[in-house]
């Protein structure tokens, strides 16, 4: 029997057990730290030092002090990513507050603040590779696991900017903006070989080589290739009959992926790279497909190539510019039928596009920081099909984008900012949109910031959603959508004490209206996306962060948050109430070793069909070396959902099932050596 979520019911013993754990843990930090050598690679500063030392860049298109950004900020570096073991950018998020990911075995959805993303393909958060755009042009969406834009091994910090931000970057700066920044000067000199291999038949080899002469000129080169065999066995209860093979889907679920990143650059001139591809064998059915048939996948490329320029003028002014070369191309090949009725459905899309930016940077004024910048970008080609013995859909069109955007940060008093930005975007598709930014951010003591933020955003419809038509079989097109838009309000505390310790309370309300939603036309049958959705959600986050001079550290947090349907009143779908987070690394008695663990708890949350999944709660546990035996060798182990908790996680409503199990407990380690 469908269960359903009355309001009434919450899982607050597991969110009680994990703050109480990590409450002991902490207060054993420092003896636990005291075992660690004081000399290990594995030190960190203090975090009274960081956070006068850390800079944000994609909050405002600068660099800026996290505690002078107008955003709730967290950001992971690569040491975090290294001794945790995080294998994707999936991982990664997992471990961040106020976020989570859903998996239907096709792709991966990130969700934030309440607001899943079943089946949306990620559109309502912009993604970065050094402050590049990575969504693409006909979905306005990007994808995580082994379609991340590159490598984990090639990152050396994540900024996670909460909040919209559409009044410097446009549209789908909607809940967030994750910015990836890349290792580039920073990169290890020499050539380093990685090996890496775990549970569901998977292998990953990678070859990174960085390095920098005397004349300043640096490059780094990295490519690698994933191949995994999936899940051998995987059952579905909603195919349970002899003609599909009893919902055992055995041997589809294989997926490869390659990588590839270049950064070269002189003086004020970077030319930088990537490119990533990617192909899954669907095992669930998915679009009514025939269930166990290795010939229905989804496959995509993505790339890109910019020219970089970066004047700094002291601590004057600076002038920056940018010219880029985008694609993205995806094909579905889906299968229904069997034997001689056997018929292989082919969609795809190919888009290319090319963008310019100019921006210039004010910091001489004695109390004003100004920032000015003009973006411009044409989506030369925009193509969508869909075919099998005829052609169902061929769309084919083009179109422009332009943009004014400022921003200025005013110190009011010594303690005392007022940021203030704005944007306007002018679309040839549907025409303007404008949206403003605001933050008043107080030092009342020392090492406590307080910050009062609101601001607005938009997102574009997108082409699949405006124009997607396949011929009265599945689809219709509304040419006549207009821009999702949101507004969000926002308190947060930051409190350093005693050097070692942090802690961040936010208080935040999100409100969006003309929400993109995809409905069935009563009158055709068909499914057509319409602005129909309003939604808000009200939350708050608690963060804790410990971490030592020894190597020491650890971090807890929990989020209450509640997303709902503003037309009906319902807890909107893939939106879990409460999450908790623990992760902590400590250092071992042997030097240059440590050992990591994470847990991470996950409430009730609902299907499309209002179905309710079970609370869950995973752990990690990784153990890291950073100089292995000899100096070059860098080691990892990890186990993750430790226990092997069976768990299952909404999915969108083109698949048959409400839910989807998850894999279980799954074993991973890598070698890498510098040559």
């Amino acid at each position: 029997m469908t269960k359903t979520f009355s309001g009434e019911k919450a899982a607050r013993r597991p969110v009680f057990f994990l703050a109480l754990s990590a409450c002991l843990l902490f207060s054993l930090g420092p003896d636990l730290a005291g075992a660690g050598g004081s000399d290990s690679d594995l030190t960190l500063l203090q975090l009274e030092d960081l956070s006068k030392v850390d800079v944000v860049y994609a909050a405002s298109k600068s660099d800026q002090k996290i505690t002078e950004a107008p955003a709730s900020i967290s950001i992971i570096t690569s040491k975090e990513i290294r001794a945790q073991g995080y294998r994707t950018l999936n991982d990664l998020l997992s471990s961040v507050r106020d976020f989570y990911i859903t998996n239907d075995r096709q792709y991966s959805y990130i969700g934030m603040r309440g607001f899943g993303s079943l089946g949306g393909y990620n559109s309502r958060i912009l993604m970065l590779v050094d402050g590049h755009r990575i969504n693409d042009n006909i979905y306005d969406s990007f994808l995580t696991g082994q379609t991340d834009m590159v490598d984990i091994d090639m990152v050396d910090r994540v900024e996670i900017i909460r909040g919209p931000a559409s009044s410097l970057y446009g549209s789908s700066a909607f809940l967030g903006i994750i910015n990836v920044v890349t290792r580039q000067k920073k990169a290890e000199e020499g050539l380093i070989l990685t090996s890496a291999g775990g549970s569901l038949q998977t292998v990953k080899e990678e070859i990174r080589y960085g390095g920098k002469s005397d004349s300043g000129f640096h490059w780094s080169l990295q490519g690698s290739l994933v191949d995994s065999g999936g899940n051998a066995s995987l059952y579905y209860p909603e195919f349970n009959n002899p003609a599909t093979n009893n919902g055992i889907a055995q041997n589809v679920d294989a997926e490869q992926s390659q990588h590839a990143y270049l950064s070269m650059g002189l003086g004020d001139w970077t030319i930088r790279g990537a490119y990533n591809n990617r192909k899954k064998i669907i095992p669930t059915g998915v679009y009514n497909t025939t269930f166990d048939d290795s010939g229905t996948y989804t496959s995509g490329q993505r790339g890109y190539a910019e020219l970089v320029y970066l004047h700094q003028e002291g601590k004057d002014w600076e002038l920056s510019g940018k010219a880029s070369l985008d694609y993205a191309n995806y094909m579905g090949n889906y299968v229904t039928g069997e034997g001689p009725s056997r018929l292989v459905n082919i969609d795809y899309s190919n888009g290319a596009w090319c963008g310019s930016e100019i921006q210039w940077t004010l910091k001489s004024l004695p109390q004003n920081k100004i920032t000015l910048g003009a973006e411009f970008r044409d989506n030369f080609e925009e193509t969508q099909g869909n075919y099998d013995i005829v052609t169902h859909l061929l769309d084919q069109r083009q179109s422009t984008l332009w943009a004014l955007y400022a921003q200025d940060e005013i110190r009011l008093f010594p303690h005392v900012i007022l940021n203030l930005g704005g944007r306007f975007d002018d679309y040839s598709t549907f025409g303007g949109q404008a949206v403003p930014r605001g933050a008043l951010i107080w030092d009342p003591f020392e090492n406590t910031t307080l910050k009062f933020m609101a601001g607005g955003a938009f997102r574009a419809p997108n082409n699949y959603e405006l124009y997607y038509n396949d011929g009265e079989v599945y689809q219709e097109a509304n040419p006549e959508l207009k821009p999702e838009t949101i507004q969000t309000y926002e308190v947060e505390l930051d409190q350093i004490l005693e050097k070692h310790h942090r802690f961040t309370c936010s208080l935040f309300h999100y409100s969006a209206r003309n929400l993109i939603n995809q409905v069935r036309d009563p009158s055709k049958g068909l499914l057509v996306f319409q602005n129909i959705g309003l939604a808000s959600a009200d939350g708050l986050d608690l963060e804790y962060q410990y971490q030592s001079p020894d190597g020491f550290q650890g971090r807890v947090s929990y989020t209450l948050q509640r997303a709902q349907d503003d037309v009906t009143g319902l807890w909107i779908p893939d939106s879990p109430q409460q999450l908790a987070k623990m992760s902590l690394q400590v250092p071992l008695f042997v030097e240059n070793l440590s050992v990591a663990g994470e847990c991470q708890y996950n409430g009730a949350s609902l299907g499309d069909e209002r179905e309710l999944t079970h609370e869950f709660a995973l752990f990690n546990l990784k153990l890291y070396s950073a100089r292995l035996f000899a100096d070059g060798l860098e080691a990892n182990l990890a186990a993750y959902n430790l226990f092997d908790t069976r768990y299952k996680l909404p999915v969108a409503n083109y698949l048959s099932q409400e839910t989807l199990e998850q894999d279980g407990r799954t074993l991973w380690a890598s070698l890498s050596c510098k040559m």
